[in-house]
């Protein structure tokens, strides 16, 4: 699992871009059961008024609330990491309160390669109910103990940013320390050289 936020800094992008991505993409959902929650430092402050502060700004919120509902409206991560690697191309880091004009969400959902319906995923958006819901839902969902981010978590144990770069061992240490990686996944033998002894005491 992991804990985000949109509008940031250039560690999140790093590792979406550079070490979430490609571990995916490598491996895939027959290892991963990949599990992001939107909300990263962000604070609801009101629940009867529903605001929200983000660390980043409101253009941060709303963001957040954009790719919250891209994963409502398309669970699977091979049909929602497409348009999330192109945001994370596009969108601007740092401190904005000056909202992302709505078409760099609709051209980044054109853009994916499943041509994603980006009015799904707006109505989702422009519904107060449901989009407040979803704050909550990912709100609720990141873990409490977080004290940064990126908050990455393999089988519930944190993986620091150091480590990072090695995401795709680490999983897949952990996949065969499970006891679910007898012979079914090759990529993983040869991430690990062969060496399957002792795997399992990655953390």
């Amino acid at each position: 699992s992991s804990a985000k936020e949109t509008l940031v800094r250039i560690d999140s992008k790093h590792f979406i871009l550079n070490n979430l991505l490609p571990t995916y993409n490598l491996l895939g959902s027959d290892i991963i059961d990949l599990q992001l929650s939107i909300f990263g430092n962000a604070s609801i402050l009101n629940y009867q008024t529903q605001e929200i502060t983000c660390q980043h700004g409101k253009a941060e919120c709303d963001a957040n609330s954009y790719e919250q509902c891209l994963l409502y409206s398309y669970p699977h991560p091979f049909q929602y990491l497409p348009m999330m690697q192109c945001l994370y191309q596009n969108l601007p880091m740092g401190y904005s309160d000056d909202l992302m004009p709505a078409n760099v969400f609709e051209e980044c959902a054109a853009a994916s390669s499943h041509s994603l319906d980006f009015e799904t995923i707006a109505s989702c958006h422009d519904d107060t109910i449901k989009s407040w819901l979803l704050q909550v839902y990912h709100s609720d969902q990141t873990p409490g103990e977080h004290t940064f981010i990126p908050w990455v978590e393999v089988n519930g144990k944190r993986v620091v940013n150091e480590e990072l770069d090695l995401l795709d061992v680490i999983v897949c240490k952990a996949f065969i320390g499970d006891g679910d990686g007898n012979g079914v996944i090759d990529v993983c033998s040869d991430l690990l050289g062969g060496q399957e002894e002792g795997v399992a005491s990655i953390f």
